[in-house]
């Protein structure tokens, strides 16, 4: 005689789905009622305290009520991202149709002390050339010490033909070579 085969009956389910309890993985979340208000410092004196109620976290102690963040120290309110301090918003441009050409060049006045000391050079100026020709803005950015004075003193005095950009004159940027030789 043959063993008879055993009869499984199909496992059950321990729980059902619906029943089974689901792990929580998140904790609570609890709002503020009310922001906590910034208080002074009380060790530093009012008047050497920086920042200001409206301020932003990302400001610095030099900035100005009503700055943007990101602007420059020393800027003024509404003024542009990446704007030039004392800037009008009709800066120079450097890709202009036609270049400065000078009317007049004066040559410098060569400085008793580096006269007395034969003190010869090249002082290069960047100078800022209005829209009328004029030489509004100079600063050395090659030195030659004793000759620096009076190469600026210079520059000042030449003008140009301004550049132009789509047919009307536009302020612009250029370096100036300014020589001192003794002949």
């Amino acid at each position: 005689m043959r063993p008879e085969p055993l009869k499984r009956e199909a496992p059950k389910p321990v729980a059902d789905e619906a029943t089974r309890a689901q792990p929580q993985f998140t904790a609570p979340i609890e709002t503020p009622t009310q922001e906590a208000k910034l208080v002074p410092d009380q060790t530093v004196r009012p008047q050497d305290q920086f920042g200001s109620e409206t301020g932003s976290d990302m400001g610095v102690p030099e900035g100005m009520e009503g700055g943007v963040e990101g602007g420059v120290v020393g800027g003024v309110p509404g003024g542009v991202i990446g704007g030039v301090l004392g800037g009008t918003g009709t800066g120079p441009v450097l890709d202009y149709d036609s270049p400065p050409r000078p009317i007049k060049i004066t040559r410098p006045q060569y400085p008793q002390e580096a006269f007395i000391k034969k003190i010869e050079g090249t002082v290069t100026v960047e100078i800022l050339i209005d829209s009328t020709g004029r030489v509004v803005r100079a600063r050395v950015i090659q030195s030659v010490p004793l000759l620096d004075a009076a190469a600026l003193q210079t520059v000042y005095q030449w003008v140009f033909q301004p550049a132009i950009k789509h047919g009307h004159p536009v302020p612009t940027i250029a370096h100036a070579p300014v020589a001192f030789r003794i002949y």
